[in-house]
């Protein structure tokens, strides 16, 4: 199976595990291609109609052995093991925080919609260290994939605004991401109001944050 640019990074991330816990597995494509490689497979989503096109495509994949597709909140009801790996794509990440608290586990992959600085902050302080991380661009958008593992170690706030493994990385499509987010916060800061003097001094240190890493 022919994975997008997104997961096919996510897989590439995976690493050597027995199985994965996929939360918000949508059509389990990846759930396929990583039981193909001999993975086995949690698919989880709470949508009923989003686990019953996923199960369609387990079936038709033939992995049924290596996949178990699960309509659930979360990680709700399971029991993750130290060596086992979580999952979490395309969700936003005050739900991805949400679930963490309720269930912690040893190694997550996360893609986050939103608030990549809150997420890194939040993990941080939950005792998780960011072990790789990747920016894909697909279809006119930037993904981000961070993996996280158990362990702590502490982030300036330059590097959880970037990501400390993406700052080390010198390429184009990195590049084109930094001046993506300069022109969106120039744009915002432009939108405040001179007497919101805290947002304003907020937005301006992301600004030359953004700055200082295009030199």
């Amino acid at each position: 199976m022919k994975l997008t640019k997104r997961l096919q990074t996510i897989a590439d991330l995976v690493g050597d595990v027995s199985k994965i816990y996929d939360v918000g597995c949508d059509h389990a494509y990846l759930d396929i291609y990583l039981a193909s490689k001999g993975i086995k497979c949690v698919a989880i989503d709470v949508r009923n109609q989003i686990v019953k096109f996923a199960q369609k495509n387990v079936d038709e994949s033939g992995y049924q052995d290596k996949i178990d597709v699960v309509l659930n909140n979360g990680l709700n009801g399971f029991k993750v093991d130290k060596e086992e790996l979580v999952i979490m794509s395309g969700l936003g990440t005050r739900t991805i925080l949400d679930i963490i608290k309720n269930q912690p586990v040893n190694r997550l992959i996360i893609q986050s919609n939103d608030n990549l600085f809150l997420l890194r902050k939040n993990m941080m302080n939950q005792n998780y260290y960011i072990s790789d991380e990747k920016i894909v661009f697909e279809d006119n958008k930037y993904y981000v994939i961070i993996k996280f593992e158990s362990g702590f170690k502490e982030y300036t706030d330059y590097e959880l605004l970037l990501g400390p493994k993406l700052l080390h990385q010198n390429t184009d499509v990195f590049t084109q991401y930094l001046r993506s987010m300069l022109s969106h916060y120039r744009d915002v800061l432009l939108a405040v109001p001179a007497n919101y003097l805290e947002r304003r001094i907020a937005i301006e240190q992301i600004i030359k944050y953004i700055e200082m890493a295009l030199r």
